[in-house]
């Protein structure tokens, strides 16, 4: 009974032995391949930062042709001229700001209030500072004029 005992003992050494070696290598060869991950990481931060601290690259870009962004927010009211309908109305046509993007104004129009046709035109405001009754109704006389020629 010894011997076997003896026996299987020693089997269980050799067999626990070889796990053993077989645990540390691959311990291992999974610590090398974390140490490259975190080695090459670390060398992308390096570069990233490097050109974060000598910023070289940047200075070569031309700017010249670089011209700021102006705010259209605050643009004033003026005439607006239906090319559809021919209706005259005070407001704005609606632009999208390149600085505020996500602004509406109330005065600003994106089609015609009678017709809703997408076709507005602003008109500069007179120095007279007409109406926009006075400049519908000297559209409409524009217009009897033109039909009464063609007549």
């Amino acid at each position: 009974m010894s011997l076997l005992y003896w026996l299987y003992s020693i089997f269980h050494f050799l067999v626990c032995f070889e796990l053993n070696i077989l645990n540390q290598k691959l311990l291992l060869h999974l610590d090398s391949t974390v140490t490259r991950m975190s080695k090459s990481r670390g060398r992308a931060l390096n570069q990233a930062l490097s050109f974060m601290r000598n910023p070289s690259g940047l200075q070569n870009r031309k700017y010249d042709n670089w011209t700021p962004l102006e705010c259209i927010c605050n643009r004033r009211i003026q005439n607006i001229l239906c090319r559809s309908c021919g209706s005259v109305f005070s407001g704005r046509v609606r632009k999208m700001c390149p600085i505020h993007p996500n602004e509406i104004h109330l005065m600003d129009f994106v089609c015609c209030p009678n017709c809703k046709v997408e076709s507005l035109q602003e008109i500069g405001v007179c120095e007279r500072r007409m109406s926009a009754e006075d400049l519908n109704n000297s559209l409409h006389e524009r217009r009897n004029l033109q039909q009464e020629r063609l007549t």
